[in-house]
């Protein structure tokens, strides 16, 4: 060995810089991290903490095992700030997405009143045409031995708010009842609402050809009928109504339609609710359909028939469109497969 310098492994008690604080002829592993316990530990003096420490405020520590680990605060915030910062950008971008969405959702509802509201406007003037259709129907209905509606309206215009309430049901509840539903599913329910937006299309889509095939003037515009909208002044189709509205679009009625709709959607949603008020309602939904069908009848807006072609388009959008959660193309009839031939 030369005197000041090492020229062997330096022993247990060598701290940092090379200083030597053992006896000379010791040796000791090569390294620190290999030796059971701490070099500080071994020497009872305590580790420099002036550069190691200070500079990145990250340095470990080194325990009486001689494991080192890392300081809990630096590692701490940063995942805290990271996370934050991850969940402020998936807020940002489930809005972003939510507006996607709401915009996309009212700029096709638009579209399609658009194209009904068109649809209705070119066969307004069919007025020859529609009188005769409607004859025929309460002739067919006569047959039938369905009830009169004349008798059911003149049993009813006995009591003067009886009339005025269905009047006010017919202009006002209608329109503004599907739009709350379609809403309310659009946010709590968001897979029912795309069912029940669908099944709406479809109904109002192949109603709308009805209506331009096969025009029909309204109850209360034949003889023996009264149109109590006009005397009680809450009809949807006298002033600027009646230029907008197709008054021979009677066949099929979508006010009984899409009340049914209505009330099968809430009914749908609400089938595997477990607290008794969500079930009691479940059911009351249904007085909406009937409470309707019994306020176009009593208004002369509807024949019986009409609502009878809505349920039928209600049936044959169900039979065509897949349910919620049911994969595209589930509500159609399977494909029989052809049978196997024996080889």
């Amino acid at each position: 060995m030369v005197k000041g310098k090492i020229t062997e492994d330096p022993a247990p008690g060598v701290g940092n810089g090379g200083r030597r604080s053992g006896p000379p002829g010791s040796s000791a592993p090569s390294s620190a991290s290999s030796t059971p316990t701490s070099s500080s530990g071994a020497s009872g003096s305590s580790e420099p903490s002036g550069g190691s420490s200070g500079s990145s405020g990250s340095a470990a520590s080194v325990g009486p095992s001689g494991s080192a680990s890392a300081p809990a605060s630096g590692s701490a915030s940063g995942g805290g700030t990271s996370g934050a910062a991850t969940d402020a950008e998936a807020a940002k971008l489930q809005r972003k997405r939510t507006l996607k969405d709401a915009g996309r959702e009212l700029l096709l509802v638009a579209l399609l009143f658009g194209v009904y509201k068109l649809g209705r406007g070119l066969v307004s003037g069919e007025t020859s045409a529609a009188y005769a259709n409607a004859k025929q129907l309460l002739t067919m209905q006569k047959d039938l031995r369905l009830p009169d509606e004349a008798a059911f309206q003149e049993w009813f215009m006995q009591s003067h708010t009886a009339v005025l309430m269905c009047n006010k049901y017919y202009a006002y509840v209608h329109f503004p009842a599907t739009v709350a539903f379609l809403l309310w599913l659009w946010i709590r329910h968001r897979d029912h609402y795309r069912w029940v937006r669908n099944i709406l299309a479809v109904m109002t889509g192949i109603a709308l050809i009805i209506h331009m095939l096969v025009p029909l003037a309204p109850p209360r515009m034949m003889p023996g009928f009264t149109d109590t909208g006009k005397d009680s002044g809450d009809s949807p189709y006298a002033g600027a109504g009646a230029k907008i509205a197709n008054q021979f679009a009677a066949m099929p009625s979508l006010h009984v339609g899409w009340a049914v709709v209505v009330a099968l959607g809430m009914a749908v949603v609400w089938r595997t609710a477990t607290g008794p008020s969500r079930r009691i309602a479940s059911w009351a939904v249904w007085l909406h359909p009937a409470i309707t069908l019994l306020v176009v009848v009593v208004t002369a807006n509807h024949y019986w028939l009409d609502a009878v072609v809505a349920l039928l388009l209600l049936v044959f959008a169900l039979a065509v469109l897949p349910g919620p959660g049911q994969r595209p193309g589930a509500g159609l009839p399977r494909r029989i497969p052809a049978p196997r031939t024996a080889r």
